[in-house]
């Protein structure tokens, strides 16, 4: 499983990347895109040097998100479609084999915190409220993989309130990101409900695991974000950004593999202090763990799911 490289809300300080320079609804602070170091950690990452010369210091693995996929060759590929999840996900499988479906599924979108439902009960957090499926078919147009993104699980989305841009370019099964999307281009509604309780938003991620056990693939790569992979079915884990992990899922939960490798790079102790508390607790953590595992185990798949860069 996979948390989004470095998006322009997690940044503050670098803008989008150049492939969606002035993305308005980036910039407004609703579902938005990568930053040039987001899509470098999600491509083929930075050098040791880089990383260690780039605010704010963790700069993802070594060999970029792309580098673990294409080690690890998944027969299925699920990713949130909020747009700094799905396009982390078709960057890092830019050399990926084209008969490998990369699904972008809802229930994989952030989840919903108590103090944001409190503070507005009717909607998301800016970071988690998509945009019309016209605008997120534009942005990821302009990948290599994009257009071959399959998108009808958004237009078939039970709790959507989309309106135009959820029926009128409902295209049946297997309908791909590269459709025109013609009656939807108006809408400024996203692809799901905004009104959701807390409670109902995990609930909802939970849904994701039920849909996955009826999955044929046993090799799965997941790209979602923090507050999913934090949920103890997924594992109740902290990631940082960009960082991969790998689990084995009995149909119920994920269980997590510490002797797996991150290959994360080394960062300064000067830049450790750059990093929110809780990251650098779990950047150590996870440093230590994965070195005291390593050994006589090579991430054995029995007749469970593998879910893992």
């Amino acid at each position: 499983m996979v948390r989004h490289s470095e998006d322009y809300n997690a940044s503050r300080t670098k803008g989008p990347d150049k492939l969606w320079d002035g993305d308005a609804f980036s910039l407004m602070g609703r579902d938005p895109v990568l930053t040039e170091n987001g899509v470098r950690a999600a491509a083929d990452g930075f050098t040791e040097n880089e990383a260690t010369s780039v605010y704010p210091g963790y700069k993802g693995i070594k060999g970029g998100i792309r580098g673990k996929l294409d080690a690890f060759q998944p027969t299925l590929v699920v990713a949130s479609p909020l747009r700094r999840s799905l396009l982390t996900t078709v960057i890092a499988c830019e050399h990926l084999s084209s008969e490998t479906p990369i699904i972008a599924h809802p229930h994989l979108r952030e989840i919903k915190s108590e103090k944001t439902h409190a503070k507005t009960p009717d909607h998301v957090k800016p970071g988690a409220h998509g945009v019309p499926l016209s605008v997120l078919r534009d942005t990821l147009r302009v990948t290599k993989r994009g257009p071959d993104v399959d998108l009808s699980l958004l237009l078939d989305n039970d709790d959507s309130k989309g309106g135009q841009c959820d029926k009128s370019d409902k295209g049946g099964e297997g309908d791909k990101g590269d459709k025109s999307g013609e009656g939807d281009k108006s809408s400024e509604d996203s692809w799901h409900e905004t009104g959701a309780t807390p409670a109902e938003s995990v609930e909802r991620a939970f849904q994701f695991l039920d849909w996955l056990k009826h999955r044929p693939e046993r090799r799965v790569m997941i790209f979602t974000h923090g507050g999913v992979l934090k949920l103890d079915r997924f594992g109740g884990t902290r990631f940082l950004h960009g960082e991969c992990r790998q689990y084995t899922f009995d149909g119920e939960r994920m269980i997590r593999d510490d002797t797996y490798d991150i290959a994360q790079h080394v960062i300064p102790e000067d830049q450790m202090m750059l990093l929110k508390k809780k990251d650098m607790e779990t950047l150590i953590s996870s440093t230590t763990s994965t070195t005291e595992s390593m050994g006589d185990q090579d991430g054995k798949e029995g007749g469970a799911k593998t879910a893992k860069t």
